[in-house]
């Protein structure tokens, strides 16, 4: 029961989140990630762009795959999952950008 005290407004707020964010990763194509609302429409106004985006750490990955296709005598353990871990070039003690410096600087204007 709510008795109106921040902690009981906070707790059934955070539940709501939760169960709208399972709802929509319930409800959201798990290979384009777009809405089933939206991508499995039947509305002939709704159209699609195709865009792209590069993730140099998906490709350091998929770079490292291929690399150990051609040698073929690294052996991975099983169940090894290969991923990146992002650092500066110029040194441990120099820290990443943030991201209102990435949104300001990396992001291409508009498409």
């Amino acid at each position: 029961m709510l008795t109106g005290q921040p902690s009981d407004w906070a707790d059934e707020r955070n539940r709501k989140l939760a169960m709208a964010l399972t709802i929509l990763e319930e409800e959201t194509c798990k290979q384009c990630g777009t809405p089933a609302w939206i991508g499995m429409s039947t509305n002939n106004e709704i159209v699609f762009d195709l865009k792209g985006a590069v993730c140099y750490g998906c490709a350091e990955i998929e770079k490292d795959r291929e690399d150990s296709e051609k040698r073929r005598g690294k052996i991975r353990q099983k169940g090894e999952t290969r991923y990146v871990s992002a650092r500066n070039v110029w040194g441990a003690g120099t820290p990443l950008p943030s991201r209102a410096h990435s949104y300001q600087h990396d992001m291409p204007d508009g498409d």
